[in-house]
């Protein structure tokens, strides 16, 4: 089966996901620190584990959510596929 060029919509839904993450790591960042330059290396650290934490409790529901989802699709599109070559 040959690929063809992904469409625009995959583009675009990945850049939105980058786009979230980046506001959660901020968010997580001024939680930490807030708007003080004084950045320390307890602070680094202490932003990694929770933006770790944070990404695994966002990403986990959202890849279980998706992956049920495009299983779904995949069924969906393939029952339509034998249904409509028939006619």
């Amino acid at each position: 089966m040959a690929y063809g060029p992904r469409r625009p919509r995959h583009y675009i839904m990945r850049a939105a996901y980058l786009g979230v993450m980046w506001i959660l790591g901020i968010t997580a960042w001024q939680v930490i620190v807030g708007w003080n330059r004084t950045q320390r290396w307890r602070h680094c650290a202490l932003w990694n584990v929770m933006f770790g934490i944070l990404t695994m409790f966002v990403q986990l529901p959202l890849l279980l959510f998706f992956s049920a989802l495009s299983a779904a699709s995949a069924v969906a599109r393939e029952k339509i596929g034998e249904h409509s070559s028939c006619c």
